[in-house]
């Protein structure tokens, strides 16, 4: 399954980099100027869902057993084998010539979550996992495993996607923790967020108000499988359905050692 989601983000970038700093994007609100979707959300979704389609039905899968959750209005019945599709995540950076973005496409077999892939077109990075066969980042034609690593956080960065409801709880927030870090970026797409963790280059991702399951559930995989893993404000572990896709999920993503003194801190 892995092998054609991975052809399918494949196709989805080949789209993204026709549009990108190029095409006419036909930008249109969802909501309002901050929430937006392009022309290239569309045929990269599209593009991912017929890719996939196509494979499974040559395998002999009947139709009714595959089932799709997409960010852009797309929602078939819950089915056996369930892919989670964000087709741009980060489309306010895409839209804007910012190269911070990416596709996510998780796959849920019988409502598990199996494998998830992540595409950043513009750097020719993906990052991919299995259940239970590790997390990988292809760079350069060069596969590497990620290993989630327990450094110190006052060498590490925050990654907030805080910025849509920067108010003061958001600040109280950020400035509890920001004197134990390097720094605190919002650099607008929580799935690339979570994958720097697992590739350790972000000691913790925040995901306040906002992140669905096609924002998460592919980054979700890939951390757990790098050792890391996504947590509630609680604490406990992100518990993604497929049966209840207008859930949004308040997340931590660090090593597993950092969540309780995260906590503290932010509840302090």
């Amino acid at each position: 399954m892995i092998e054609i989601m991975k052809e399918a983000a494949l196709a989805a970038g080949e789209i993204q980099k026709k549009y990108f700093r190029k095409g006419k994007l036909n930008i249109r609100s969802k909501t309002d100027h901050q929430n937006i979707i392009t022309i290239a959300d569309c045929e990269s979704q599209d593009a991912i869902k017929q890719t996939i389609l196509k494979a499974l039905i040559g395998t002999g899968i009947p139709t009714q057993d595959i089932g799709f959750i997409g960010e852009e209005d797309l929602n078939t019945p819950v089915a056996k084998h369930m892919f989670v599709i964000d087709p741009i995540d980060g489309t306010s950076n895409f839209a804007s010539g910012l190269d911070y973005f990416c596709s996510s496409i998780a796959y849920f077999n019988d409502g598990a979550l199996t494998a998830g892939v992540i595409y950043r077109p513009i750097l020719n990075d993906m990052y991919f996992a299995e259940l239970g066969k590790g997390s990988y980042l292809l760079r350069n034609g060069k596969e590497t495993k990620l290993q989630i690593l327990d450094f110190e956080s006052k060498n590490q960065l925050i990654i907030s996607n805080l910025w849509k409801t920067f108010h003061e709880r958001t600040i109280d927030i950020v400035d509890k923790l920001l004197p134990n870090y390097r720094g605190a970026r919002i650099l607008g797409a929580i799935a690339l967020d979570i994958v720097l963790v697992a590739e350790n280059s972000v000691g913790l991702t925040i995901g306040d108000v906002g992140p669905w399951i096609w924002d998460l559930a592919a980054a979700q995989l890939i951390i757990k499988e790098a050792g890391g893993g996504l947590h509630d404000w609680n604490g406990e572990p992100i518990q993604l359905d497929v049966s209840q896709i207008m859930i949004q999920y308040p997340v931590l993503a660090c090593h597993p050692s950092r969540v309780s003194k995260i906590l503290t801190a932010i509840h302090d």
